[in-house]
């Protein structure tokens, strides 16, 4: 199997770890691109990875900056899914049914080989 990996020119240039803050966000925002952007180019794809007008966007705004305090990070002010706002109310349903799909035992059928008990 070929595997493809886009990297960030952060990681290109093999900058170490302990850079000031300025070099930190850079690396985020690399990372960003390793995760969104440089996949979507690599694949031909120009509605997706990028913020913009007619773009494919599953996107979380927040109220405060998460690299301040990563509790910042549940401080959500507006989530896109497939470019589609999704309402707060909507939000929470869509999270009430994960949590409970989450809590529901798993049929054998479904459970990986080492949990039915195989010994391969």
């Amino acid at each position: 199997m070929v595997r493809h990996v886009v990297r960030g020119e952060e990681a290109a240039r093999g900058r170490g770890r302990g850079a000031d803050r300025p070099g930190r966000v850079q690396r985020l925002v690399d990372a960003l691109a390793t995760a969104t952007l440089n996949p979507a180019r690599y694949l031909g794809r120009r509605d997706a990875g990028v913020i913009t007008r007619g773009a494919m966007a599953d996107l979380v705004l927040l109220d405060a900056d998460p690299l301040r305090d990563i509790k910042n990070t549940t401080k959500i002010n507006t989530v896109f899914v497939r470019g589609e706002p999704i309402n707060p109310a909507r939000r929470h349903r869509m999270l009430t049914e994960i949590e409970a799909r989450a809590q529901q035992p798993k049929s054998p059928a479904t459970a990986p080989a080492a949990v039915r008990g195989c010994p391969c």
